[in-house]
């Protein structure tokens, strides 16, 4: 690959306050009282939410879940060394609805992937609910919820350039473990970054979500499904669910967890990075758990370095290429101070 990293990538992020009141952790480009401002702005973003016209009231279960969500995220994201955001609520899940929000806009609102997306120049979590499961509801809210507790960092700009003197833009430089290019087009990284963002959504899911009384019933039913197929690895079944068809019967389907492309490639590298490193990891999820705390923290020195030693100079650089989405800042539309 031609275009060079981040410079991220070869040192470790700043990481400037002990605590998270919002998704972003740093800017740079801009003084230290100028980066407090930022931060202190995206706070108040975090704090003060507006009822959109595409969504819909929460459901009874839908609070029960968000509930729970927000009462465990602090420990789980503790678990793997990142220091959880405060002051998360319920308002910050907006619950589409479909019915107010054609087709075509549903794209425009969540991208290109539509059973949600993490804001963050809201910082908001847009979800497509699924009425059929509320468990497969609660997986989608824990995907998102995960993106806002990763490492967020953005880059400054002079907005005389783009005619906004007297402005700063910001546009993303890094979230979780994918980093953004200087012209903001390319997230590299972006293939690994969603499959430890969905694994560690099946590990919240498994830890977490049989505690939760509305979805006592489809985590049973699942975990029975999980017990009788011969055809799929019992892990990778993420919900059953049923579906009544127009004048026909009743079907049900099994839905396995998403990113399955990236996940197996990440399900290899681990594979990979244990077995030459076995001294040094216990288990492969030893070496998934290096993978999330990058994700949380922004530290990447670590996971670089071994991946370099293990499979060889230039290997972040392909894998860079390999897992990047191009033509996009991912759903970010640049805040103006």
């Amino acid at each position: 690959m031609s275009e060079r990293l981040p410079a991220e990538f070869l040192s470790e992020e700043t990481q400037p306050s002990p605590e998270r009141h919002s998704g972003l952790v740093h800017i740079i480009n801009v003084s230290p009282e100028q980066a407090q401002a930022g931060r202190d702005a995206f706070a108040n973003l975090l704090r003060h939410q507006s009822f959109e016209s595409f969504e819909r009231e929460k459901t009874p279960v839908e609070r029960e879940i968000i509930a729970r969500i927000l009462t465990s995220m602090p420990e789980f994201v503790s678990l793997y060394g990142g220091r959880p955001v405060t002051g998360l609520t319920e308002t910050n899940f907006h619950i589409i609805d479909a019915n107010l929000l054609p087709g075509d806009q549903q794209e425009a609102v969540l991208g290109a992937d539509v059973a949600g997306l993490y804001d963050m120049s809201r910082q908001r979590l847009l979800i497509l609910p699924d009425s059929r499961s509320p468990l497969t509801t609660a997986q989608r809210m824990v995907h998102e919820t995960l993106h806002l507790e990763s490492f967020l960092s953005f880059t400054a700009e002079d907005g005389t350039s783009m005619g906004q003197a007297g402005k700063v833009l910001l546009h993303p430089r890094r979230i979780g473990i994918s980093a953004f290019n200087q012209k903001h087009t390319k997230r590299f990284f972006r293939g690994i970054d969603e499959a430890v963002i969905e694994e560690l959504t099946a590990r919240f899911d498994e830890q977490y979500f049989a505690l939760i009384p509305a979805l006592e019933a489809e985590v049973r039913r699942r975990a029975r499904v999980r017990n009788t197929t011969g055809a799929l690895d019992r892990n990778q079944i993420a919900s059953v669910v049923d579906t009544e068809h127009f004048g026909g019967p009743w079907e049900t389907s099994i839905h396995t967890w998403r990113y399955g492309a990236e996940r197996k490639m990440l399900a290899g590298l681990m594979a990979q990075l244990h077995d030459a490193n076995a001294d040094q990891f216990a288990s492969r999820e030893a070496v998934f758990a290096l993978f999330a705390k990058a994700v949380f923290t922004g530290k990447l020195l670590d996971l670089a370095r071994l991946i370099e030693k293990t499979l060889g100079k230039g290997t972040m650089r392909a894998l860079a290429a390999q897992t990047m989405l191009a033509n996009a800042e991912d759903g970010v539309s640049p805040a103006g101070s």
